[in-house]
């Protein structure tokens, strides 16, 4: 794809009517310099100075597509020239053309910002010389405006996904009242006129129940993503032990059981936001209760390992019924489920939450599993260094962290 691209820029540079601007105080040298292009066969226009003065008016006025530049000459010099040339015209090619030039001056040139330098006796080196530094200088404007283009498209994107969560937000909870109101009618209907009901009509009146509880669980799930995803974000040292224990306590107050059978190590401490890591350990051990194997406790265990590299390994393990790792792409897509509906709650939003908390500190998550044997779900986040604290401080800390994070709780 590069090769093609040099070869188009090629082609084009022997099409194009080039403004070469020569730096030289000997007519004859410049007109050496014409016939070498000719000869090389790139079309030009030369525009021939040697002062200061009137090498700033060319290069305002002419607008050269390559500059050839003497090293010395009496009003002026090449290194002079090339200064100001990287002030004046940043990108235009400089090639230094003199007629002798030691190994040490030659290297001082590109140190400067020279494209090229090519010794007069040597002239015969021009035209590959000045189709070389072209070439180079226009592969970079084509790289410099494509990875701009990139740039703008990420942007566009980033601004419509915004857009499309706010909306989404917007939308959930609009429809979260009318949602109640379906459901809260329904079981007034079930309870006064179940008796007025014949079986056809109980069972769809209960289908639509169904429904409706589903699509408020989905609304429920949507307003908890979209807080997740929202912009503000509040980096800070976070206790990992304080705020599995509140993850520990929503599930509890979800009515979530099995929450004895959580193993909890050392965590020890990060750097992010509380809430969202309290949302991400949530989710995580929700689904390894969730996804147990039937008529057995589930065996969680929740582990951290810092591993010296500035990130912190934090693992969440279960002895569930596991999942096959072709489909581990899939699982943290919005609304994915590897199992049916009825057979496991859920929305198959938590694992999505996830990916995206961890992706707005910079880190990963990824997971291991075999069928019939559990998983282990692995979070890369930063890691936080802190001393040892006394009990009290660490006490009083953990009742300050279990403070702020309760004020965060969705409603």
């Amino acid at each position: 794809m590069e090769a093609n691209s040099r070869e188009r820029i090629r082609e084009e540079i022997m099409e194009d009517h080039l403004r070469v601007l020569v730096v030289e105080d000997v007519p004859s040298d410049a007109e050496l310099v014409s016939r070498q292009l000719n000869k090389a066969g790139l079309p030009h226009v030369v525009r021939r100075v040697e002062t200061r003065e009137e090498f700033v008016s060319a290069v305002k006025s002419f607008n050269p597509d390559i500059i050839l530049s003497d090293y010395r000459l009496p009003q002026f010099d090449g290194m002079a020239a090339l200064a100001l040339a990287k002030k004046l015209a940043q990108s235009t090619p400089f090639i230094v053309v003199t007629g002798s030039v030691n190994e040490e001056t030659a290297v001082e040139c590109m140190k400067a910002g020279a494209s090229d330098y090519v010794l007069k006796e040597g002239i015969v080196r021009l035209g590959s010389a000045v189709r070389g530094a072209l070439v180079r200088q226009r592969t970079l404007e084509e790289k410099q405006k494509a990875e701009a283009e990139v740039l703008r498209q990420a942007e566009d994107l980033r601004r419509s996904n915004r857009e499309l969560e706010q909306f989404a937000l917007i939308a959930a909870h609009d429809i979260r009242e009318p949602l109640r109101k379906i459901v809260t009618l329904g079981d007034l209907i079930l309870s006064r006129y179940r008796g007025d009901l014949d079986e056809v009509g109980q069972d769809y009146l209960q289908r639509m129940q169904s429904s409706a509880e589903w699509l408020a669980h989905i609304v429920e799930d949507l307003l908890r993503y979209a807080r997740v995803v929202d912009e503000t974000q509040s980096t800070e040292l976070i206790n990992l032990n304080v705020v599995v224990q509140l993850a520990i306590s929503d599930l509890v107050e979800d009515g979530v059981e099995s929450v004895r059978d959580i193993n909890v190590g050392d965590l020890g401490f990060i750097n992010g936001d509380p809430w969202r890591i309290r949302e991400l350990l949530r989710n995580l051990l929700s689904n390894a209760i969730k996804f147990r194997k039937p008529d057995e406790p589930p065996r969680i265990k929740v582990r951290s390992r810092d591993r010296g590299d500035g990130w912190t390994e934090l693992t969440v393990e279960d002895s569930g019924i596991g999942f096959d790792e072709k489909y581990l792409d899939r699982i943290f897509l919005p609304l994915q489920r590897l199992n049916e509906r009825g057979k496991f709650e859920g929305t198959g939003l938590g694992l999505t939450a996830c990916q995206r908390i961890v992706q707005r500190l910079g880190g990963t998550i990824t997971a291991r599993s075999t069928p019939g044997t559990g998983s282990v779900f692995v979070v890369t986040v930063p890691s936080a260094s802190t001393r040892a604290k006394p009990d009290g401080a660490m006490a009083k800390e953990r009742g300050s962290q279990a403070s702020k994070l309760e004020e965060k709780k969705v409603p």
